[in-house]
């Protein structure tokens, strides 16, 4: 098929919708296998089961999630009217219409295009509470067990074209015990629904795609180093070019760097490339004040190598051939030499090697090498698009296998060993689904056009925050935080919203009231979350769901140690995210395990600052203090503290709590009261 005979193939189909349901209290749906009969009610997705309608009503033994301070209240005859046989009113949060908790499973056929043959298929459930397992047809696909990003399953070896029934069974139990008043899972704010309440879709990819890209913004240089994994499917080497174009789009000045390209050999199933992309000295920083970004579109085009050096046997002439020679012939040119002093490549590996000769700075690019297990791996996609011209190259070393590409801000710095994270693993979901990824599936005959290509685009902010002394800083610049608590606590859906513009009112909000932090209570919003702060102004401390008890050997380590590196594999892009904490007030045998957690992503990613914990341990290690101290209303003052028991006043002078410590402190927490709305607002 020539290039303008190309069909528009579909790449997305939404699966949000009507589905199949049945809840599962007595848990008996694996054993009876539920998956190999239609399900008998329906329900919306996206989506929550309490929300509408099914569950069982609040009783006086309802199983809440989350510590009951008084659990004998019933008896106070005080709350005796509000206490009937029906229309029981709880008094200590808001009350769900239904409460339920266990299993409960969701299905829908679906359709997959002729088109698809051939091709990766992901399945993307957003924000599922909790853990998830799928089913395709009669085959159990795996599980999922992140609270804060997307589930995402490789059904390629499951879906042909025709028709398929996917099976979802949902469970929202303590999955792992991250502790019953975590605002991730209790019913103290958010609630413990049951549901998938983000984008539900399947995503066509060829078997070329990005799996990843992570950016590292560089202030002082004016460059950002981007860190590029490719997959490979095909079962044979690959060559082509990956093209980075960047734009702002949000400044009153727009600001568009030079695009860049880079030729690569891709020999076993997956590799990583760094770009050090410049930006140029009117670059344009992010910060509270100006939140400027920049959207990278990064394109790989590529072919089988095979079909490549027969285009050129023929004499067929490679587009990103004749690129990549203009690129080294420019660079030549800059170094005093002529066009015909220029050594004439053969094929895209030769003219980035004789490139690379001429210029000591661009390195090559090292190809993971095979490894017989992966044919037992899930690979994980992603998303992208656009083309841009190439520009003169500047590629980094490539990650060897086993190394982080995150170990270092520095462009060529040294790179630190770790054990590979494997996010194809069942409990190992692939990064969220992003709106952005796009694939554009080429199918070329007797020509060295491309096969494969996939496109990503990425939004970052050029910013570095970071800490002087005692205090933040930002972009060289010191800052103070002047923020607030989030919790979790949408009362109107008992769950969080996903969607963009939400979120937006909310960071107005905090704006227009003169703040610019959060600090979100063990739990980690969603992607659209990041996504408005980033566009407003506004500086994130996540935390990652648990307010837990450490050394029970209940799991609960392991699973921080993969929804860390799901949350930053995720949202690390987003420039607001600029600290990062495991959760809240930590219990147990918690002090050593967290100066690890802290020291290990110290060394593997420093786009933003990290501590221990919310409130403690304090320790040496971490970046910042979150602190429970200094407070205005401590536990247990009542009338007698600061802010009762004296006038409202500037003049309070918390110097002495600051000059214990080397580090700058956060105080969350800093006093707690009932407010009674004036629901007319």
């Amino acid at each position: 098929m020539q290039r303008s005979e190309q069909v528009d193939v579909v790449k997305r189909l939404d699966l949000s919708g009507t589905w199949r349901f049945q809840i599962d209290p007595d848990d008996v749906g694996v054993k009876e296998g539920w998956w190999r009969r239609a399900l008998p009610g329906t329900i919306s997705l996206p989506g929550s089961l309490q929300a509408q309608g099914y569950g069982n009503d609040v009783t006086l033994d309802t199983p809440w999630v989350g510590l009951v301070r008084e659990p004998e209240w019933y008896k106070d005859p005080r709350y005796a009217p509000y206490q009937p046989e029906e229309g029981l009113r709880f008094p200590f949060w808001l009350q769900p219409e239904k409460h339920y908790v266990g299993p409960a499973w969701y299905q829908r056929q679906v359709t997959v295009p002729e088109e698809w043959a051939g091709r990766r298929i992901t399945l993307i459930l957003e924000r599922v509470h909790w853990e998830s397992r799928v089913w395709v047809d009669d085959v159990e696909v795996g599980s999922d067990d992140s609270l804060a990003t997307a589930h995402e399953y490789d059904l390629t070896p499951y879906l042909s074209p025709g028709e398929h029934t996917i099976t979802i069974r949902v469970d929202n139990r303590m999955v792992v015990d991250v502790g019953e008043n975590a605002h991730s899972v209790s019913d103290h704010t958010q609630t413990n629904w049951n549901g998938i309440i983000g984008t539900l879709a399947l995503q066509a990819f060829d078997p070329v795609w990005i799996a990843d890209v992570q950016i590292f913004p560089n202030v002082a240089e004016r460059s950002a180093r981007v860190v590029i994994q490719l997959a490979n499917e095909t079962g044979e080497a690959v060559e082509g070019e990956l093209n980075l174009a960047a734009r702002s789009y949000n400044a009153p000045s727009s600001h568009t760097p030079a695009p860049k390209s880079v030729p690569f050999t891709l020999e076993g199933k997956r590799a990583e490339y760094e770009v050090v992309y410049e930006l140029g000295s009117d670059a344009q920083l992010w910060d509270e004040f100006h939140p400027a970004l920049y959207r990278l579109t990064v394109t790989v085009a590529a072919q089988a190598r095979a079909v490549a050096s027969q285009g050129k046997a023929h004499g067929l002439r490679d587009p990103h051939h004749a690129q990549v020679l203009q690129a080294s012939q420019a660079l030549h040119a800059s170094q005093g030499l002529h066009a015909s002093q220029t050594p004439q490549p053969r094929g895209l590996r030769a003219s980035h090697d004789a490139l690379a000769r001429q210029d000591p700075q661009a390195s090559r690019a090292l190809q993971e090498p095979q490894d017989p297990q992966d044919s037992q791996e899930r690979q994980d996609p992603q998303e992208t698009s656009g083309r841009q011209a190439p520009h003169a190259l500047h590629v980094s070393h490539a990650l060897q296998a086993g190394q982080d590409p995150r170990a270092s801000q520095a462009p060529h710095g040294p790179r630190r060993q770790h054990a590979p994270h494997d996010p194809h693993a069942p409990h190992h979901p692939h990064a969220p689904y992003d709106p952005c990824h796009q694939h554009d599936p080429r199918h070329p005959q007797g020509s060295a056009s491309p096969q494969f290509t996939d496109t990503r685009e990425v939004t970052f902010g050029l910013r570095e925050f970071t800490t002087q002394g005692t205090q933040f800083v930002i972009n060289g610049r010191k800052t103070f935080l002047r923020g607030t608590l989030e919790c979790a606590i949408f009362p109107l859906t008992g769950y969080p919203a996903t969607d963009v513009a939400s979120w937006r009112r909310i960071m107005k909000v905090i704006k227009a009231h003169g703040l610019n932090h959060i600090r979100f209570h063990s739990w980690c919003p969603p992607e659209a979350a990041f996504v408005a702060a980033d566009e407003e102004g506004v500086y994130f401390q996540v935390e990652c769901g648990l307010w837990a008890t450490f050394g029970k050997e209940n799991g609960v380590e392991e699973w921080l140690e993969r929804e860390t590196e799901r949350i930053v594999r995720a949202f690390g892009n987003h420039p607001s995210l600029v600290m990062l904490a495991h959760g809240n007030e930590p219990h147990g045998d918690h002090v050593g395990f967290l100066k690890n957690w802290v020291k290990k992503w110290q060394a593997k990613d420093r786009r933003r600052l990290y501590t221990s914990g919310a409130g403690w341990p304090v320790i040496p290690e971490s970046d910042y203090h979150s602190m429970y101290e200094p407070r205005i209303q401590r536990w247990g003052e009542e009338l007698k503290s600061r802010i009762n028991a004296q006038p409202p006043a500037t003049t309070a002078d918390y110097s002495a709590w600051v000059e214990k410590y080397d580090a700058p402190i956060v105080s969350h927490e800093i006093g707690q009261w009932c407010a009674y709305p004036n629901f007319a607002e």
